[in-house]
Parts: C-alpha cells; sequence; structure tokens
C-alpha cells in the first residue's frame, strides 16, 4: 500500500514431479505452471519444465580399488523457470490524480486524472533456461571436498523498461524486450582436518562467468537502437550505460580520454572550441574533428571477472571460531560524486591533487564552476 493508493496481486501455482533412485544412477523430473496477475490477459501463466540426472561412481565395481576416492557423483540438468518480478498492473495504463490543467480565459486549474504509462497488454512472464554438468567428490577418507560446475544460463523475454521518446507523453511500462546469455564456471574445494580436542576446517569457492546480450526484441531491433540507462546528476544527463547485442549488459558507455591540457595553447589546438589549460582531452574516435555523442564508446563492464569467498572454522574443546570472507575482482564502478553544477558542494579528498598549473596533474582537472568544456561528462 502506498501513500494514494492500494496495490494487490495474486498467484496460483500447481507442479508435478517424478523421481527414480538406483543404485548408480537418480532421476527427476518436474514440470511447474505458474500464473501472475501482474502480466496481461493473454501471457498470465508460464510453464517452467526441468529435469536432473546423477551418475553415482561409488558404486561401480572398479571404485573399490581406488584407496584415495571414497565418493564420487557425476550431475547434469536443464530447467526453466520464471520470473514476475515488476511491479503490480504493470501491463495497464493506470490513472492516476494530480495531473492537473488550466481552461478558460481565468485560466482556472482543473483537478485532474489520467495514465502515466504506456499500457501493454502482452506483457509476460521472463524466463530463465539453465544447462548445468559437474560433479562431486570426497577423497582422503573423506578430508577433502571439490565441487564443480560448469553452466549456461539464458533469460528469454527480459523484463525491462525501454526508454520511450518523450514525445509519447507517458513513462514506458515494462515489457519482454531482451535476452541475454551466462556462461562460467564454479568451484568448490574443502577440507577437514585435526584429532581430538582440535578440529578445523577451511573451505574455499571461485565462480567466474561471462555476460552477453543475445536479442533486443523486435521492437528495439527495428529501429537498430541499443537500450541506455542511467543518469547521474552533473553530466549533463548523459547516460552511464549501454545495453546491445554482443556486449555484457549495462556496459559502461561513455567519452575516452587522453590526460589532461597542460597548457591554453594546446587545449587552443584541439577540437574542443571551450577547453582551456587544465581542462580533459576527449578522444576523438570517428576522426570528423568534432567531440560530440558519437565519440562515446563503451569504457567499462559492471560484471565482475570472478567472484569468490572463504571460510575458516576451527574447534576447541568446546570453544570455535570462525571467519568469512567474500569478494569479486574485475568489475568496473562509475564514480558519480562529483558535481561542478552546483556553485557550493563537497568534492572527494583526491581533489585536492587536481591540476592548478602546468605539470601538477594529468588525471584530475582544474576546478571550475561553469564547465565549459564539460569535465564531469560520462567519461573513463
Amino acid at each position: 500500500r502506498g501513500i494514494d493508493g492500494i496495490s494487490e496481486n495474486a498467484w496460483i501455482g500447481q507442479f508435478l514431479r517424478g523421481t527414480y533412485t538406483g543404485n548408480e544412477v537418480s532421476v527427476t523430473a518436474t514440470i511447474r505452471r505458474d500464473g501472475s496477475s501482474r502480466f496481461g490477459p493473454d501471457n498470465k501463466y508460464g510453464t517452467f519444465p526441468s529435469f536432473s540426472a546423477a551418475w553415482n561412481l561409488s558404486e561401480r565395481p572398479w571404485f573399490d580399488e581406488k584407496d584415495w576416492l571414497d565418493f564420487m557423483k557425476i550431475r547434469a540438468s536443464w530447467g526453466r523457470n520464471g520470473n514476475a518480478e515488476i511491479s503490480d498492473y504493470g501491463y495497464i495504463a493506470t490513472i492516476v490524480n494530480g495531473l492537473n490543467y488550466t481552461f478558460g480565459e481565468q485560466q482556472l486549474q482543473t483537478l485532474g486524472s489520467g495514465p502515466v504509462v504506456v499500457a501493454n497488454p502482452e506483457l509476460g512472464w521472463e524466463t530463465m533456461e539453465q544447462y548445468n554438468l559437474g560433479f562431486d567428490a570426497d577423497l582422503f577418507s573423506g578430508r577433502f571436498n571439490v565441487i564443480f560446475d560448469v553452466f549456461e544460463k539464458n533469460t528469454l523475454d527480459m523484463l525491462a523498461y525501454v526508454p520511450i521518446p518523450g514525445v509519447v507523453g507517458l513513462e514506458p511500462g515494462p515489457s519482454n524486450v531482451a535476452s541475454a546469455r551466462n556462461r562460467g564456471m564454479e568451484l568448490a574445494l574443502g577440507y577437514q582436518g585435526g584429532e581430538g580436542d582440535f578440529t578445523y576446517d577451511l573451505n574455499g569457492n571461485i565462480s567466474l562467468y561471462r555476460n552477453e546480450v543475445t536479442d533486443l526484441g523486435a521492437a528495439v531491433d527495428s529501429l537498430n537502437t541499443p537500450i541506455f540507462t542511467g543518469n547521474v546528476f552533473g553530466t549533463g544527463n548523459d547516460f552511464v550505460a549501454i545495453t546491445d547485442i554482443g556486449l555484457p549488459m549495462a556496459s559502461f558507455y561513455g567519452y575516452e580520454t587522453a590526460g589532461i591540457f597542460q597548457t591554453d595553447a594546446e587545449a587552443e589546438s584541439s577540437f574542443q572550441p571551450d577547453a582551456q589549460a587544465g581542462d580533459v582531452i576527449f578522444v576523438d574516435q570517428n576522426q570528423d574533428s568534432v567531440i560530440n555523442a558519437l565519440d562515446k564508446v563503451v569504457i567499462g563492464s559492471p560484471h565482475p571477472k570472478l567472484t569468490y569467498g572463504f571460510n575458516l572454522g576451527a574447534n576447541w574443546k568446546g570453544f570455535d571460531a570462525a571467519l568469512f570472507l567474500q569478494g569479486s575482482y574485475g568489475n568496473d564502478l562509475y564514480t558519480g560524486m562529483f558535481r561542478y553544477d552546483l556553485g557550493f558542494t563537497n568534492l572527494p579528498s583526491s581533489t585536492l591533487n587536481r591540476w592548478t598549473g602546468e605539470g601538477t596533474s594529468n588525471e584530475i582537472p582544474r576546478m571550475t564552476e561553469t564547465d565549459a568544456n564539460r569535465n564531469n561528462r560520462v567519461s573513463d
């Protein structure tokens, strides 16, 4: 419930599951049918099957000959599931109050109501399809454990809000507009050690994936237009991210830079007519002697190259201690804390190392209230 209204939603689902378990092989199959009031009348329901199988090599005749190997299982699975995490009533143009207008010679304000988003009666489920292949193993009397998986996950009919031209007069509603693929692997290692009153365990995992947009939907593809998202105050209303076929989703998008103009003569000989010493040098990517939106390129990715975690646990005579670490590596972050469009504002302490004269800095531009060169536009 919000300040000015009430929202509600309804869900219904059924599923059927069958399993088979033998000495060596086990199989499970499931089929779900889910319904949500958040979708249009023709697409309220989605059907999502899945299948998995495992082969327990520990039951093979030759397994007992391996003194160092205690258990090993090979796994494979395929399945689909649905996502409905959008707002209620997203498929219809809901009416809101407060759209007032003035009429007549006296220009009296009249209370009004109306729609604010574009209706989409064909809105439906987002589907995620995943393939997985892996194995589990216990070694050396169970002290050492290994879990390994490779996977591919395809997100189909992705739910997203695609910007539309302002002349439409309404905001975009959710739509099924895109598809994306994640491919990756996961590895987890564990060790249990110690004896008697003192025992300990070490566990670590690492995961990596590569993300790629594979489709933008017919409506967007027909315009040959990527999806631009993310605004940061003070950048001149530039979008920060681009989603396009062949790129990681929401890749950072902006200008490549080549340092700081150290002298006015250097700035005057550039393609940036409003630049002066201390301003940022932007790269002319298409070499047309003009710095504009055509020179924007992909400048980074928000997706990590890998994520990792580590657990350490120890027990001694009823006392225990634990340490847990986790992190990510290789993902870019956009620093949106600079504001050159305000007369008074706080800035990070790195600003103390800004350009104040020739040779003082080739990374942080001069401070300026007018920012004629638009030093703070989205860039690397």
